[in-house]
């Protein structure tokens, strides 16, 4: 019998964890088809830094196609957060606060009488 004739799993590139990190108890990736979820917080972060990033190449004489690219990343963000979230994700996004919602006093449930 050959080494072609067994069937051999594939050796990972890189050692799978579990989310405690012991070696070979699991993924540490969520399985496929599960979204995933990244704070607002977080992406509002990344576009800061982008943003002063494009700021300081434009500022400090960078090539034109960097500045360029930073700017075009600058502007994809919202773009992706807006077609994910829709244009209150990008306002919370933007200005960092909530839309208030407020209730009409219009929509009062109607009282019954007794027959």
């Amino acid at each position: 019998m050959t080494t072609t004739d067994v069937a051999v799993p594939p050796v990972p590139d890189r050692p799978v964890r579990c989310r405690r990190g012991r070696p070979g108890a699991g993924p540490a990736t969520p399985t496929a088809g599960v979204p995933t979820i990244v704070p607002l917080a977080r992406t509002r972060r990344n576009l800061g830094a982008l943003a002063l990033l494009t700021a300081a190449a434009a500022l400090g004489g960078a090539p034109l196609w960097t500045v360029v690219v930073l700017a075009l990343t600058c502007v994809a963000i919202p773009l992706a957060v807006g077609l994910d979230g829709g244009p209150g994700q990008v306002r919370t996004l933007l200005l960092g606060v909530t839309a208030t919602r407020t209730r009409t006093t219009d929509h009062r449930q109607r009282e019954e009488e007794p027959v």
